[in-house]
């Protein structure tokens, strides 16, 4: 293995062996918003520590590093931990709890899975419990696109837009019951994904698309003009009620792709867009729902977390949003 580059290190390595496709390409889920959640906690280290060190992660899980930035960041390939110090999670609570995120080593290795900033608080002693102010930090806010002409793009068909986040794939869970209730034309495309999804996850609930179609009716009652932006987690066919109910109101990262790409192929080879479009297309999506003015999608998504901070807006569950316009509970959905 080679050596690392940089001397002052922390080495944040993938958890969970990264992404895969496969057998499992419906599922469409490059991890990449658990990536940058759990980034985060590097780069939190980092600022307690001046931002003495580089952050090295391994270039073969991140290939969106080609086309953005984050902070303080390198990818690498062929990671040497055979002189770096493993933080382990016992050790990564010890540090929150103490506050004292000083080392003697000076090459550092993350050896444990995924735990996003928001989720370390709940794992550290009452007794020694900071405010919640001490975790209002998102490091993953300052990542950017190198080239700004996607930026733009995104920005433009997006900044006005109410997001509307679904979340159907890998970690949702549908009963027999829900899967029988969806439209006959897309039951046995969803059955494909329910056998082939490595996580099923309670707290996940399957929205049907009726209670989106209410909410989103409403909206356009009260400004016929506003624009969605779409982010799912499934093919965009199974979608395929969405567009034909909001044609003239739909934004969705495969038009945005569309747009994007013609800079990708300029700016890169051909051959790195074509087998990261994956990679490519889901990070055009995250950011595509963080730049939204309103959100509206499930709580408890790291997802929907991720791009509720991203650029900090109001948000609702839509299921406590279908509550509240049946209770006559007014929202202001023409400014």
């Amino acid at each position: 293995m080679g050596k690392n580059k940089t001397k002052k290190c922390l080495i944040w390595l993938e958890p969970y062996e990264g992404w895969s496709f496969g057998d499992n390409e419906k599922l469409m889920d490059t991890g990449l918003c658990n990536r940058l959640l759990h980034w985060e906690i590097a780069q939190f280290i980092n600022m307690k520590n001046n931002y003495q060190f580089s952050i090295i992660v391994e270039k073969d899980w991140w290939p969106e590093l080609e086309i953005m930035d984050l902070p303080n960041t390198e990818p690498i390939k062929n990671i040497d931990l055979s002189e770096s110090t493993p933080i382990t999670e016992s050790m990564l609570i010890e540090m929150f709890e103490n506050k004292n995120f000083s080392f003697e080593s000076d090459s550092l290795y993350a050896d444990f899975g995924y735990i996003p900033l928001s989720e370390i608080r709940n794992k550290i002693k009452k007794t020694s419990r900071p405010s919640l102010n001490f975790f209002n930090y998102h490091p993953s806010v300052h990542f950017k696109f190198k080239d700004d002409a996607i930026l733009n793009t995104i920005h433009n068909f997006t900044c006005e837009s109410i997001g509307i986040h679904i979340r159907r794939g890998n970690g949702v869970t549908i009963s027999e019951k829900k899967l029988n209730s969806i439209p006959e034309k897309f039951q046995e495309q969803y059955r494909n994904i329910e056998e082939i999804k490595t996580v099923k996850e309670p707290v996940y609930s399957f929205i049907h698309d009726e209670e989106y179609f209410f909410v989103m009716d409403e909206i356009l009652k009260i400004n016929p003009q506003k624009k969605f932006y779409i982010s799912s987690d499934i093919n965009s066919s199974l979608l395929g009620d969405f567009y034909k109910r909001y044609h003239n109101n739909l934004v969705d990262k495969d038009y945005l792709y569309s747009l994007i790409k013609n800079y990708l192929i300029l700016d890169y080879d051909a051959d790195f867009v074509k087998k990261n479009e994956p990679h490519i297309i889901t990070l055009i999506d995250l950011f595509s729902l963080s730049l939204s003015e309103f959100m509206i999608g499930l709580y408890f998504s790291s997802w929907f977390y991720y791009s509720l901070h991203y650029k900090i807006k109001e948000m609702k569950d839509v299921r406590v949003l279908h509550d509240e316009i049946n209770d006559g509970i007014e929202n202001n959905w023409d400014e």
